[in-house]
């Protein structure tokens, strides 16, 4: 039996001819002496650990039930022992062959106890994406009174309490973010597309709108130069044409 590692790697272009990236996944090919294929062995183990590989069957087991060749987990993965910050849940599989795969990694955040879930970019909280002149009034409560700074500000300078939000720009090539202070001072808005992405805008003023690709999530960070405070943050598509279209 002959084994390769192959990758696949695909990726997709929307109605307008604009390509995204491309997505890659590792895979093995087994084959006989013959060149022929044979069927995957089924999946008859799991594990997983946190940030560092302790070598492959040294992890934590998850229980995977019968040999088969889809597995769902629904377990609860104990993360108490880690430190406040970020972190990486890593899992990988073993096939009925002894053969383990390898780690799919999700970085996650653990928080201080009480702290705000969207208070670090990775818990953002999604914003819906409403269509043109919903906004303020089908805003989203917020707050950065019990807020942390994530690090100093690439737009104005300087670390004030921050929180995150997301939005997903669906069909719209424009997203438009109206923020309305209750008890915040002077607030400002800085748009990335993605966590330690690039920063896309600067928002002083509201409601004020940027450039978006279709289906494409942007990270919103949102902070008050003046004092911290409650707020109401609300985003909306462009405005369509007569047509539908927008």
């Amino acid at each position: 039996v002959f084994v390769v590692l192959c990758t696949l790697i695909m990726r997709f272009r929307d109605a307008d001819g604009r390509w995204g990236h491309a997505e890659s996944r590792l895979f093995y090919v087994y084959g006989t002496g013959g060149g022929g294929n044979i069927p995957a062995a089924p999946i008859a183990a799991a594990e997983y650990f946190f940030d560092t590989d302790p070598g492959v069957g040294n992890g934590t087991a998850l229980p995977t039930g019968a040999q088969q060749d889809v597995v769902a987990l629904n377990t609860v993965i104990d993360a108490s022992m880690l430190s406040v910050g970020t972190h990486n849940l890593c899992i990988r599989f073993q096939d009925a062959d002894g053969r383990w795969g390898h780690a799919d990694v999700r970085p996650f955040v653990v928080l201080e106890e009480g702290a705000l879930q969207n208070d670090e970019c990775l818990g953002a909280t999604a914003l819906p994406l409403h269509p043109f002149g919903a906004c303020p009034a089908n805003g989203t409560a917020g707050s950065t009174e019990e807020a942390t700074s994530s690090d100093a500000t690439q737009c104005w300078g300087g670390e004030y309490n921050d929180v995150w939000y997301t939005v997903n720009s669906g069909t719209s090539n424009q997203v438009t973010i109206d923020l309305a202070a209750v008890t915040a001072v002077d607030l400002r808005v800085e748009v990335y597309d993605g966590c330690n992405g690039n920063l896309l805008q600067c928002m002083a003023s509201f409601p004020q709108a940027f450039s978006s690709t279709l289906n494409t999530t942007y990270r919103l960070r949102v902070y008050g130069v003046g004092a911290d405070g409650s707020f109401g943050i609300c985003a909306s598509a462009a405005q369509a044409d007569c047509l539908g279209q927008i």
